[in-house]
């Protein structure tokens, strides 16, 4: 976190998307939260779970979802997820929900040796429904 604030520092972005895992809300949320308010943005966390967008497990994630005060963006106070224009709520079925990489996702632990760069990585569609309400936002708010 502090590197990536001090990115958010120096270049100033008008949106700042986070992703991490659910146990951040106990450990570092308030920490990251405050950070953000601090270098002047609004902020609000969103638990997003993979499911929301029909992936055949659960993944809870912490979705922070930030803009400048400057921009007067982030002015409603329901989480973006519930929001009735994005689809994250609904089950979509755009893409299918994960590559055939044998990871454990899939319940088979096959070849994880050789996908470790894959990390714990997070559900691309997740990302692109909090990009498509910013970008709704950003055409209604000019």
């Amino acid at each position: 976190w502090p590197e990536m604030l001090r990115i958010i520092a120096l270049e100033r972005p008008s949106w700042v998307i986070g992703e991490n895992v659910a146990g951040i809300v106990s450990l570092e949320l308030d920490q990251v939260l405050s950070d953000l308010d601090r270098e002047g943005y609004s902020s609000r966390p969103i638990i997003i779970p993979a499911v929301a967008v029909d992936a055949p497990h659960r993944r809870d994630r912490i979705w922070i979802v930030a803009n400048r005060h400057d921009t007067g963006r982030i002015k409603q106070r329901r989480p973006i997820a519930a929001s009735p224009e994005n689809k994250a709520t609904q089950c979509i079925s755009k893409w299918a929900s994960e590559p055939c990489v044998g990871r454990v996702a899939d319940g088979v632990p096959n070849r994880v040796d050789r996908v470790k760069a894959l990390g714990n990585a997070i559900v691309p569609q997740v990302a692109y429904e909090i990009l498509q309400a910013i970008a709704h936002d950003n055409c209604i708010n000019g």
